[in-house]
């Protein structure tokens, strides 16, 4: 596609002798080159293993930076209660240095793996509990422009993946790949793009371009779209498709109806049969009191999607 201005180079500006650095969190004008320094939940399982392939896989693609942060869970201060007699201490301590020795372990195994790839990358061991995982994964998002994390389980541990997910998704701007808990081809080439004209679908949007930018398809999905200047426009998609377009993506918008399905249903739909490979959609929810509060297609969609959720708020 022509763009206005593009019949010839200009040489570039010089640069300024000194310009004070940015937070990564605040230069979204630099994913146009791509991911740089990705960060991935890696976890001694059949999905943490799927998932490190996935973020080897990308980190390979876009000759990026790979962070592997293995955490240990230690035991909760508040599971001691009051039992402060020296037994219940040597205790909780030897089960916290357990949770360390995990970390360390998983860290060495997770090493070898990054080294035999041949991609750039590190590894952070720590422990933590759980009720402090939240916390620790925003410190360590808050430095990469990418992370992945995986679904939360269903097996009694969910509060964990929970605790993670609020940690990078919520706790950061940085975009978060759920991934789901099975093997999947990297994604990338086949992405939809779930649209409700609310803000944070447009920030999933723009923090997702070096996807999308790549992608071989691109759908921008409406479910009953209100047609309105007030609302999605006259045309519900065209603002949004034109966006794109202007950065040379091809975009088919497609408007479905409910049908009495929730919106979450929709998707997961349309996703199975377009073989979507990405979703791309914007996050809902909050902290309410320390309790993670999601919105019901958000929440919906992180327990059922069998493609990887890029998710931003």
């Amino acid at each position: 596609m022509a763009r206005p201005g593009m019949g010839r180079s200009v040489a570039p500006a010089a640069a300024p002798p000194f310009e004070p650095a940015r937070p990564l969190v605040d230069c979204l004008g630099c994913l146009a080159m791509g991911f740089k320094s990705i960060l991935v939940h890696a976890e001694d399982s059949e999905a943490g293993q799927a998932r490190l392939q996935t973020a080897i896989a990308l980190t390979r693609r876009y000759d990026a930076h790979l962070t592997a942060l293995c955490i240990g869970i230690e035991p909760s201060m508040a599971a001691m209660g009051f039992a402060h007699a020296s037994p219940a201490v040597g205790v909780f301590m030897q089960d916290v240095e357990a949770a360390r020795q995990r970390a360390e372990e998983l860290g060495q195994a997770v090493k070898r793996r990054i080294e035999s790839e041949g991609v750039l990358g590190e590894v952070r061991a720590v422990s933590a509990s759980v009720d402090a995982l939240a916390g620790l994964c925003t410190r360590q998002a808050l430095y990469h422009d990418l992370a992945l994390v995986g679904q939360a389980a269903q097996d009694g541990s969910e509060r964990i993946g929970e605790q993670v997910l609020e940690g990078t998704l919520f706790g950061t701007a940085t975009p978060t790949i759920v991934h789901p808990n099975g093997r999947v081809a990297p994604p990338g080439s086949r992405i939809m793009v779930g649209w409700d004209g609310r803000r944070e679908a447009a920030a999933a949007i723009n923090r997702a371009m070096p996807f999308l930018e790549e992608a071989a398809s691109v759908e921008l999905v409406l479910v009953d779209p209100q047609v309105g200047a007030n609302a999605h426009g006259e045309e519900p998609g065209a603002d949004m498709a034109l966006m794109l377009a202007r950065r040379d993506i091809e975009v088919t918008v497609n408007r479905l109806p409910k049908s009495g399905l929730s919106i979450g249903q929709v998707f997961e739909d349309r996703a199975r049969d377009w073989a979507a490979d990405l979703i791309v959609m914007g996050a809902y929810g909050h902290s309410r009191l320390r309790e993670f509060v999601l919105g019901g297609t958000t929440r919906e969609m992180l327990r059922s999607a069998s493609v990887p959720l890029l998710l931003a708020q």
